[in-house]
């Protein structure tokens, strides 16, 4: 299973409307090529206004076939043409493979999710791997809410990501509390903390459509 990201800035000047458009286009593609796409805005971190449209596949092929409903689409090309200026920036594509903790296709849509992203150093990628899957159950276990470990396909070599979500801030709040002042995570992150990169970081975002 895989998860797609289509990123991009909103123009700060149109944020309203950059928001709204960014909404319907998700609706508009989901219902083109028949993929279930969810539109997330960054919220209280360092990547401020950065808009993005997401989807999970099973295999890079229905993506594929997808993106090739999409491009043949007149309409909506012209849709997106016309309100271009409501972003700056050029688009940024992201590509990850699920490695545990998959979502459950059945549970409620989250409105909130944390996403931590780290990147194996060079010659401990097996070490990251394996702590990566033990660092997300514990999350799980300890937080109460759905952690989903994932590593790039595309982009930085020895990528990975943990992805938290939640039903709302409150959940996620206090899911965060508990890991964080847990002694057994603590003790765990330390422990897998050499297989990484000294530069990982955390984004928050908001669903908005």
């Amino acid at each position: 299973m895989y998860l797609y990201s289509r990123r991009r800035r909103l123009n700060p000047a149109q944020a309203r409307k950059a928001a709204a458009f960014a909404a319907e286009t998700g609706k508009r593609a989901a219902g083109i090529c028949g993929l279930e796409i969810s539109v997330w805005a960054t919220t209280m971190s360092a990547d401020s206004g950065m808009i993005s449209w997401s989807t999970m596949v099973e295999h890079l092929t229905d993506l594929e076939t997808a993106m090739d409903k999409l491009a043949a689409d007149g309409s909506f090309n012209d849709f997106i043409e016309q309100n271009d200026g409501l972003f700056v920036g050029p688009l940024a594509d992201t590509l990850a493979q699920v490695v545990s903790g998959a979502p459950d296709p059945t549970a409620a849509r989250p409105a909130y999710a944390s996403v931590v992203q780290a990147t194996c150093a060079n010659g401990h990628v097996a070490a990251g791997m394996a702590g990566g899957v033990e660092i997300a159950d514990m999350a799980a276990r300890v937080g109460g809410l759905p952690t989903t470990f994932l590593a790039s396909t595309t982009g930085e070599y020895g990528g990975v990501a943990w992805i938290t979500t939640a039903p709302d801030l409150a959940a996620l709040e206090a899911a965060e509390a508990k890991v964080n002042s847990d002694a057994g995570f603590v003790a765990l992150a330390d422990r897998v903390s050499p297989a990484y990169l000294p530069h990982a970081g955390n984004t928050m975002y908001r669903r908005i459509g």
